[in-house]
């Protein structure tokens, strides 16, 4: 009888482990791919100033909204560009995000569940926030997978080039050095 109470507990357990929503973060859906000529589904390369992302570039996906979550919140695992793939090295490493309130994520109890999702890239820095080359995506509707539904591909997400920010000190002092050069004209 003890048995059968501990395997019935982990049956829960696993299928409530299995029923939290998940996202396939992938900027290229290969498995879907229709025949050449024709476009995939998910196409949206990432550039660093017109070329290829560095080898260092971070990029991130973030829930805007939905779920019950009202402000941007960054989503783990962080995911890197392809470095072995020539001409793909635009697009991200593919990875599965588990909704489930471990690993810095926010819990979403089931599948089905509407998002508004961005993915959000940068170079030299830990953060987004922090970074002086950066760039996101437009934000796009999403419903999670989990349970026994196949978490869907990131559909009508772009692409987008990252780009370097300069830093407020930087512009204030162009524009300090602007107003010296005014004076020193009228004397």
């Amino acid at each position: 009888m003890k048995k059968t109470l501990i395997a019935m507990a982990a049956l829960l357990v696993s299928l409530a482990a299995y029923g939290q929503g998940t996202i396939s973060f992938n900027t290229r859906d290969l498995a879907n791919e229709q025949p050449p000529g024709t476009p995939a589904p998910v196409d949206a390369p990432v550039t660093q100033n017109g070329g290829n992302p560095t080898i260092t570039s971070v990029t991130q996906l973030w829930i805007i909204s939905g779920g019950g979550i009202t402000t941007p919140t960054p989503l783990f695992p962080t995911t890197s560009f392809r470095t072995t793939t020539v001409g793909r090295e635009r697009y991200v490493n593919p990875v599965t995000i588990v909704l489930d309130g471990t690993g810095g994520n926010p819990t979403i109890a089931s599948a089905n569940t509407a998002l508004q999702l961005q993915m959000r890239a940068w170079d030299g820095a830990s953060t987004f926030a922090a970074a002086n080359t950066k760039g996101q995506s437009n934000i796009i509707p999403y419903s999670t997978g989990g349970g026994n539904i196949i978490p869907p591909a990131l559909v009508g997400l772009t692409g987008f080039n990252m780009t370097t920010v300069p830093e407020p000190s930087v512009i204030a002092f162009g524009v300090l050095g602007g107003l010296g050069l005014l004076l020193r004209r009228r004397k």
